[in-house]
């Protein structure tokens, strides 16, 4: 991350962005943190609220923490080639892949996503955590 002074000459952080809440960041990840199950309560809240790009992030950051697969500092699409290698089924790897694309036109590519791509997201990152072969259930699930 790029840091920079401020005209106070007080260090301001060079991404200003908002972090996706609820979440456990994508890299930096400690044992207490891979100990909690996925909470996609941001992911529905950030839709509920409007906020379609957070829905993006949360979700994504939900549907990485949750899949049982093995991972040090790892790309987005660096994980998508762990997750597929892991034994993920057919289904975990398509919302997967679809989450992530999702994830990356609003990291990288500065897309603004409309509310169907951020309901979309919930409903594959919900369909993804629920299916048996994770062995984790996504907490706030049940509307």
């Amino acid at each position: 991350m790029r840091r920079r002074r401020t005209s106070e000459g007080t260090v301001a952080s060079g991404d200003d962005s908002e972090q996706p809440t609820g979440a456990t960041p994508v890299s930096g990840d400690t044992s207490e943190e891979s100990d909690r199950s996925p909470d996609i309560t941001a992911v529905r809240d950030a839709l509920s609220a409007g906020a379609y790009s957070r829905a993006v992030l949360s979700g994504y950051a939900a549907l990485r923490q949750g899949l049982a697969v093995a991972e040090g500092p790892a790309t987005h699409w660096e994980f998508y080639r762990l997750a597929a290698e892991s034994g993920l089924s057919e289904s975990q790897l398509d919302a997967l892949r679809e989450v992530t694309e999702a994830f990356e036109r609003v990291s990288f590519a500065g897309e603004a996503p409309d509310e169907e791509t951020a309901a979309t997201v919930l409903e594959r990152v919900r369909a993804a955590l629920d299916e048996g072969d994770s062995g984790v259930e996504a907490a706030g699930a049940d509307d």
